[in-house]
């Protein structure tokens, strides 16, 4: 997510970089004995600051966070669909909590875990495909309200040389959720029919604990395509020895 983009890059930056930080934001270098719990313990200072964006940085805020508009299918038993997900608003991430971060910087593949009591997802949807045997084709307003969530990020980087200086790219990456508890409400799944959509979303809220695996991977590609994908790509703006200086 966008936010474990930009604790990755600011808690790991370097002093030529410091002088364009605010002072609120606290830095640990790279060769810390303990790089994890020195990245949670800055961050848990700096969530109020997200919270409202960091102008300097020109980062958004993160509670309401705007999402883009995006597409992708998801394949499992029980749904099959091409979703189609725009103005997505999320609420919720200013309770989120960095339960960890490991850096291999030999392997070039980094993983960071957070956890976000509650979180709601509220935007406009349209689905074609295969919900619980039932054909959906079909859009409207939707909502997900997900509680106790983890997601993982694993990103898996590649080095390269430009202009004598090295960087990395994240051309992969992978994010891994998992709600303990979900509700959805998906409004006009069958246009012109209220009676119908209303008994398919009770059938869906109904049987929400065998859909889990399904509705993971949903709210997983929701996250990775609205947060991640344009922020990845700080990775290309700075050497790798400025980003993470020794």
């Amino acid at each position: 997510m966008l936010f474990i983009l930009l604790i990755q890059f600011v808690f790991l930056g370097s002093p030529a970089l410091s002088a364009d930080l605010p002072s609120y934001i606290k830095l640990c270098k790279k060769t810390v004995p303990d790089i994890s719990q020195c990245m949670v313990n800055s961050i848990a200072e700096l969530i109020p600051y997200l919270i409202k964006g960091i102008p300097e940085l020109n980062f958004p805020p993160i509670d309401p966070m705007h999402g883009r508009n995006v597409s992708f299918t998801v394949r499992q038993s029980s749904i099959k669909v091409y979703a189609e997900l725009g103005n997505g608003v999320v609420t919720g991430l200013k309770d989120m909590k960095v339960e960890y971060a490991k850096l291999d910087f030999d392997s070039g593949i980094f993983e960071t875990k957070v956890t976000v009591p509650r979180l709601i997802i509220k935007g406009q949807y349209r689905f074609k495909g295969t919900v619980m045997l039932f054909d959906i084709d079909g859009g409207g307003d939707g909502e997900i309200n997900a509680t106790d969530t983890s997601a993982v990020l694993t990103q898996f980087g590649e080095y390269y040389m430009k202009d004598g200086v090295r960087y990395i790219k994240f051309d992969k990456a992978d994010l891994k959720a998992h709600a303990e508890g979900l509700s959805i409400r998906l409004d006009d799944l069958f246009k012109n029919n209220e009676a119908l959509t209303q008994s398919v979303n009770k059938l869906i809220n109904d049987n929400i604990q065998t859909l889990k695996f399904e509705l993971d991977e949903l709210l997983g590609k929701a996250i990775q395509q609205t947060a991640l994908r344009d922020f990845l790509e700080i990775y290309n703006m700075f050497p790798i020895d400025v980003l993470f200086p020794n």
